[in-house]
Order: C-alpha cells, then structure tokens, then sequence
C-alpha cells in the first residue's frame, strides 16, 4: 500500500519535472526567437535550483527507473 503511494508520487515528481524543464526550454527559445531586443534570460536562485533538481531527478529515473 505505502509502496504503491509512494511509486504513484514519484511519478507525479517525473512529470512536474519534465514540466519544469520544458516550461524553460521554452521560455529560451522564445527569447532567442525575439529579435527586437537581445534579452538575456535571468533565473532567481529559487527557480535555478528547482530547475537544477528538475534535471537531476530526470536524469536519475533515465538511469535508475522509478521503482522502488
């Protein structure tokens, strides 16, 4: 039972994961697009390191699986 919640719940990470990063793949290649004004494309720390965990749990589950 707490297994099967828990392997449903890092799914769900998974797919908020890939969110995250496709949210932000987006917003570059929407700025590298505009050329009106050469933007640059700012992070606060807060969405950097949830991006840099987005990356890291996507590339842990590619190797490892999401089982438990």
């Amino acid at each position: 039972m707490i297994q099967s919640l828990l392997n449903k719940t890092l799914f769900v990470l998974f797919f908020i994961s890939i969110l995250n990063i496709l949210r932000h793949t987006w917003k570059v290649f929407m700025i590298l697009r505009n050329d009106d004004v050469p933007n640059k494309y700012e992070l606060s720390k807060q969405e950097l390191v949830f991006l840099g965990l987005s990356i890291a749990y996507l590339f842990t589950t590619i190797f490892t699986k999401i089982t438990i």
